[in-house]
């Protein structure tokens, strides 16, 4: 394994109270949500009125793609509309549905769970098809889904999409509710699952770097230089079990 990680710190602790950050942030244009409005400032400054609540944002080229939830519960709960922008203007070149997306190849993958579906599709930046897949779950560079069924008795992996709608299906997960996984620079994979910390390689491969947990729970984790946060929150969302771990390679 060419990854190690030496626990440092381990709180338990209230959570933090919620501070609104910019859906996006580069150099030239940062996203900010007021209300249900999307403003962008920088290179380019201009003002969308969703109507619906944004959650996050992605950027590619000229185009960026907003996830929303709705204000109204209806059949898909609170999910609201996947929203396609012009990155220059701010107008509205495609109305789509997904609850995850990532930048993909010239445009973006966006995903859906629930009601049969379990699937990634991509789009260019015009809002057309150009693929599809039946995965769902965190997107990472490269195509590599760590899937989320949400099932008991889980099916996830973590896998590879293909061109034409191929999937290469790498390490089963323990847990289809995985938390939010990390991307090292070397293209290793590093995923809460179970409780534990996994490193998963170029070729799928997982193996375990540490305990975080000893009983399963949903787990987000951070990368900030070569210290790794993972964070689990209580079930009734009031507490937090925050670990830090400074990463070192393998000798």
């Amino acid at each position: 394994m060419p990854w190690h990680a030496t626990e440092i710190e381990r709180t338990k602790d209230a959570m933090r109270p919620y501070s609104p950050a910019p859906l996006l942030e580069t150099p030239e244009l940062r996203i900010t949500v007021e209300g249900t409005r999307v403003r962008a400032t920088g290179a380019h400054s201009w003002i969308h009125d969703t109507r619906v609540l944004p959650t996050s944002a992605h950027l590619n080229d000229g185009s960026i793609l907003v996830l929303t939830d709705s204000l109204d519960y209806h059949a898909w709960g609170h999910l609201g509309p996947a929203l396609l922008l012009d990155a220059v203007s701010g107008e509205l070149v495609a109305e789509l549905r997904g609850e995850r997306g990532a930048v993909h190849e010239g445009g973006f993958l966006l995903g859906l769970e629930g009601y049969d579906y379990f699937d990634t599709w991509h789009y260019d930046g015009r809002g057309e098809l150009l693929d599809g897949w039946r995965s769902y779950g965190h997107y990472l560079p490269g195509g590599i889904v760590v899937e989320r069924d949400r099932n008991t008795r889980t099916s996830a992996r973590i896998v590879r999409l293909l061109p034409g709608g191929e999937i290469r299906r790498g390490h089963r997960l323990k847990s289809g509710t995985t938390g939010e996984p990390v991307m090292l620079a070397d293209g290793t994979i590093l995923v809460a699952d179970g409780g534990r910390l996994i490193a998963v390689d170029g070729e799928l491969r997982a193996s375990e770097m540490a305990v975080i947990l000893r009983k399963p729970a949903v787990i987000d984790l951070r990368l900030d230089g070569d210290v790794l946060t993972a964070e689990a929150t209580s079930r009734d969302g009031a507490h937090s079990t925050r670990v830090r771990y400074r990463l070192h390679r393998a000798r």
